[in-house]
């Protein structure tokens, strides 16, 4: 019977209030400034009186319950860092403060992407910058493309369940979904904008509350219809919805939402430019070209936009136009490296060497770029014959 499941379970818990924490005095610091952090974020809980305590877990996951009058924080058996233990105690201080609130935190994919963001934010306070950067990039989804739809709609485990599968009580991906829904919300939203989902009474709201431009791309992110919203139009807020939608779904997903912008304003240079560059970035040079051709089309005149065109021309090995591109961008910028060392691979496989290297050795008498050590390889080996003249 899973009643006799749960009070072995209760029973485990309770012998391990006994043994000491690993690194106990440092877990205690963290606890006592998680409370801190959370209390500046969230005000402080309305049953400030109760306690909590930290013992050693026996599941595969951390977790907060209660019971008793006292909050217990349980640390797995896997946070064997200091890192590891310091987010675990901000992620499960989150839900010692919010476990009672109502509002959207009662569904679980938002309570768990504000304790994720909560135990990401804690391990910056603490210093521990890079491993909190660095958890996040390791944990997006291994399958590639978010289910968003699977996130959101997935419900809370019964206590029956909870029990019955020892700590393992959500579907396999589901953290790394959350750490993928994360990583393409902070894309577009700051951490501001996103804890006010704590508080709203629906989904609805708490959009209405972000920034205007901003909206359009959760939506899209979320895949929320809404009438009305506004479309992004300037090159940064399409590139930041480019970005925010590459961290949800990958290149193929993005390619899809561009297009749809590019039919909904098809006389915006801006929208075809970052169409091109998705393009380039699944290598589909195809596709890419004709959106800078589309973009320049329209009128956008960037020594970048050339540069790219030029570049796209040289990856697909159509190396004439490339040419063609890449000087339109050295008149705009003469001493731009990377447009100088497209230029002269494209002149070498067109056969015109000595302009090759005249492109290449310019690189060379710039100020240090990543570009020297290349242009100095390609100089050593394309050697010139001794009297190539060329037209």
């Amino acid at each position: 019977m899973w009643v006799t499941e749960y009070v072995k379970t209760i029973d485990a818990k309770m012998k391990a209030l006994q043994e000491p924490v690993p690194n106990q005095e440092k877990c205690e610091e963290f606890a006592a400034d998680a409370y801190k952090f959370c209390t500046e974020l969230f005000g402080p809980p309305a049953d400030l009186h109760k306690p909590y305590r930290l013992i050693n877990g026996t599941d595969e996951i951390s977790a907060c319950w209660y019971a008793i009058g006292l909050y217990t924080i349980s640390l797995s058996p896997k946070c064997e860092t200091i890192e590891e233990q310091c987010m675990m105690i901000g992620h499960e201080m989150y839900h010692r403060f919010t476990m009672h609130r109502k509002g959207m935190r009662q569904q679980l994919w938002v309570d768990e992407l504000l304790a994720f963001l909560t135990s990401h934010s804690f391990l910056k306070r603490q210093g521990y910058s890079d491993y909190a950067e660095s958890f996040a990039q390791m944990h997006t989804s291994p399958i590639g493309k978010l289910d968003i739809k699977k996130l959101r709609g997935y419900p809370r485990p019964s206590l029956y369940n909870r029990v019955k599968d020892m700590g393992l009580i959500y579907y396999e991906e589901f953290y790394f979904d959350i750490a993928q829904l994360f990583a393409a919300l902070k894309t577009i939203l700051g951490s501001k904008d996103i804890y006010p989902l704590l508080k709203a009474s629906s989904l609805e709201q708490w959009i209405d509350s972000l920034p205007e431009e901003k909206q359009y791309c959760v939506c899209r992110i979320l895949e929320v219809s809404r009438e009305g919203t506004k479309l992004p139009v300037s090159e940064s807020d399409l590139c930041q919805t480019w970005s925010a939608l590459e961290a949800k779904g990958g290149s193929e997903g993005t390619i899809v939402e561009l297009q749809l912008l590019s039919e909904l304003q098809p006389t915006n240079a801006a929208v075809f430019a970052c169409l091109s560059i998705a393009s380039v970035c699944a290598e589909k040079w195809d596709a890419a070209l004709n959106a800078y051709l589309k973009a320049h089309a329209l009128g956008s005149k960037e020594s970048l936009l050339f540069s790219r065109t030029g570049r796209t021309y040289y990856l697909s090995q159509d190396c004439t136009p490339a040419v063609k591109w890449l000087q339109k961008a050295a008149a705009f910028e003469p001493d731009l490296p990377k447009v100088l060392y497209g230029l002269g691979c494209s002149l070498n496989s067109l056969g015109y060497l000595r302009v090759a290297h005249e492109a290449w050795e310019r690189i060379l008498t710039l100020e240090d770029n990543v570009f020297k050590n290349l242009a100095r390889k390609a100089i050593a080996e394309t050697p010139l014959p001794n009297g190539l003249d060329e037209e």
